[in-house]
């Protein structure tokens, strides 16, 4: 399953310290990096696209931001997973 994280800075922090704490920061295995994509705003000043089999995942492995930013995370699907449900649904409606 896919995730849309977005986080949003928590005041106190500046993005130096961030970033090199970043710089250090490894994903687990168990979860695989899609896409990461700095802002130049704080609300969300990251946003961040991974993939793992439960949601539960993606909170453990960005326990170790929860101190420097607040967290949403959202499943999201490609849209053409979408567009197939989409007309799926249409069908069964037709039917």
């Amino acid at each position: 399953m896919q995730f849309v994280t977005l986080l949003t800075m928590k005041p106190g922090y500046s993005r130096d310290e961030i970033t090199a704490r970043r710089m250090e920061y490894v994903y687990p295995d168990q979860v695989r990096l899609i896409g990461e994509y700095w802002l130049p705003s704080t609300d969300p000043a990251v946003v961040v696209v991974t993939e793992a089999e439960d949601v539960g995942l993606i909170f453990e492995a960005l326990r170790p931001w929860y101190e420097y930013f607040d967290v949403s995370v959202v499943p999201v699907m490609p849209v053409e997973r979408g567009m197939q449900l989409a007309r799926e649904r249409m069908e069964l409606a037709v039917a």
